[in-house]
Order: structure tokens, then C-alpha cells, then sequence
């Protein structure tokens, strides 16, 4: 009789171990940094179009201290991700997060609305993109980079999304950035996933940085470059 609950306590310590290996990070570290070109998706999404309220914008940028979405862009790090969880650090916060979605509000730009005594203040995004596979089952295929009009926002019965406005501007793919199932791919494999995508305005080629200590990788678009710097 003790042999065969043995063997069970030995298979379920065993089923338990492989279980969490499997949690543990699939992943090395890597930080990933959205720089946009803002003059010219503020003026293509019909934002800010006047040189002289560029002006003004320009100045009371270079007067703000510390972080801000206009200087430093989005930068946030995958310090770990398994099949539950992930543990994402926002570089630009210095907080810590289970999942990237971050949000910045460009709160220089005053833009009124419809409603009286209403203003709005336009943002943009980095979030995980997801889709539903076959099975219905949602996956997450990349990231979503993507900003919100006051029109959007007005409009936001009409547009789909866990947030009033999203607008998406473009879509990264996991299998373009090499990363998670697709870290084995070779560069010329992720050259080819990209241009895949090339009508969401990637260019056709990633280039690596000159004099980095780590590999990294930069990933041009009209509106931003993303830089993928492994830790």
C-alpha cells in the first residue's frame, strides 16, 4: 500500500517542479523606449497645426523639470515574464506594474470642446496588443503605440477599446522585435515579419546602435523610433 502512494507524492512533487519551472522568467530583460516625432503626428492627427502655438508649446516644455512625455518619450523594462505574470518596471515613474499599458497626457496642449466649459487634453500610449486567436483565446502579439483626439474621445461610444479615444498609430509585432517565442528568429527572419507591417509605416529595416555595451536595436516609423535594448 505504500509503494503506490510514494510513487504519487513523487510524481506530484515532480509535476509540481516542471509547473514551476515553467512560471519562471521565458525571457531575458529587456527595456523597450518610444521616442515621437511630434511635429509631425501632432500636425497629421490635426492636434497642433499653428507655428505659432508650436511655439509656445516649445517653450513651455523646455521650462518643465524632471520627467515629461515630450522629452523623454515612454520608457518602460520586462524585468520578468512567465505563463501567469509579468513584472514591468516604468523607467519614465520609477514604478512597478504587471502589465504595459502606460498613458501620458500632453496637458501643454488646451484643446476645447464641444460642451461648454470643457477642455481636453489629447494623450498618447504604449500598450500590449492582443488578438484572439482561433480558440477565441487572447494572446498578446505585440504593442500597440497609438494616441487619442478630442474628436476620438468625443466620439468614443463609436470607437472600440478599454479606453474613450484610442486611436492605434501603428502595431509592432512580437516576431519584428524578436522577442519572447520569436527571440530565436534571425535578424533577417524579424526584417521580414516587419515588413510584413509595413503599412502600419515601419521601414523595412532595424539598425543596430553604434557603441552600445548591450545589443539594441532601433525601429523606425514617421511618427516615433523604438529602440530595444536587451539588459
Amino acid at each position: 500500500m505504500f509503494i503506490p502512494i510514494l510513487v504519487l507524492i513523487v510524481v506530484g512533487l515532480a509535476i509540481y517542479m516542471v509547473n514551476t519551472e515553467a512560471r519562471k522568467r521565458v525571457t531575458e530583460p529587456f527595456q523597450i523606449s518610444v521616442a515621437f516625432n511630434w511635429h509631425e503626428l501632432l500636425h497629421d492627427y490635426k492636434i497642433v497645426t499653428d507655428k505659432a502655438v508650436w511655439k509656445k508649446l516649445d517653450e513651455d516644455v523646455s521650462k518643465i523639470s524632471g520627467y515629461h512625455v515630450f522629452k523623454d518619450g515612454i520608457t518602460f523594462t520586462v524585468l520578468q515574464r512567465s505563463q501567469s505574470e509579468e513584472i514591468i518596471f516604468s523607467d519614465n515613474h520609477k514604478s512597478f506594474g504587471t502589465r504595459v499599458d502606460f498613458v501620458e497626457p500632453l496637458k501643454e496642449i488646451h484643446l476645447p470642446s464641444e460642451m461648454p466649459n470643457t477642455m481636453y487634453f489629447p494623450y498618447v500610449y504604449v500598450k500590449t496588443a492582443i488578438s484572439k486567436i482561433a480558440s477565441k483565446k487572447s494572446v498578446e502579439v505585440g504593442y500597440e503605440i497609438g494616441i487619442a483626439t478630442p474628436e476620438s474621445i468625443q466620439k468614443d461610444s463609436e470607437i472600440s477599446g478599454e479606453r474613450p479615444g484610442c486611436i492605434k498609430v501603428a502595431f509592432l509585432p512580437y516576431s519584428g522585435l524578436g522577442l519572447y517565442k520569436y527571440e530565436k528568429l534571425s535578424r533577417e527572419q524579424r526584417i521580414k515579419n516587419l515588413k510584413d507591417y509595413s503599412w502600419d509605416g515601419w521601414l523595412d529595416q532595424d539598425e543596430p546602435l553604434p557603441g552600445e555595451r548591450n545589443p539594441a536595436f532601433h525601429f523606425s516609423h514617421k511618427y516615433f523610433n523604438v529602440y530595444l535594448t536587451y539588459i
